[in-house]
């Protein structure tokens, strides 16, 4: 399973205007629950699948994190993942 780290607001507008399918994985570090839904997804995950995979930081970029959701118009929660 091959993640692109989420890194800036730059970035994720690149991502969030192109055309391609992907999914944003939001994580929260210090959080137990996020990182049992982290690999429970990457365990599950069908790699033949063309959907790029993003991977963004909760604690080092709440930026994004917040752009993301106001973005996409959703709660914003601890760890979550947002497909587009």
């Amino acid at each position: 399973m091959i993640w692109s780290q989420l890194n800036s607001l730059e970035q994720w507008n690149v991502v969030l205007e192109s055309e391609e399918k992907f999914i944003v994985f939001k994580h929260s570090t210090r959080c137990s629950i996020s990182t049992t839904a982290l690999s429970r997804f990457e365990r599950d995950w069908d790699t033949s699948s063309s959907v790029k995979l993003y991977y963004l930081d909760l604690l080092e970029h709440r930026n994004i994190s917040n752009d993301s959701s106001s973005g996409c118009m959703i709660s914003s929660y601890e760890s979550e993942a947002i497909r587009v």
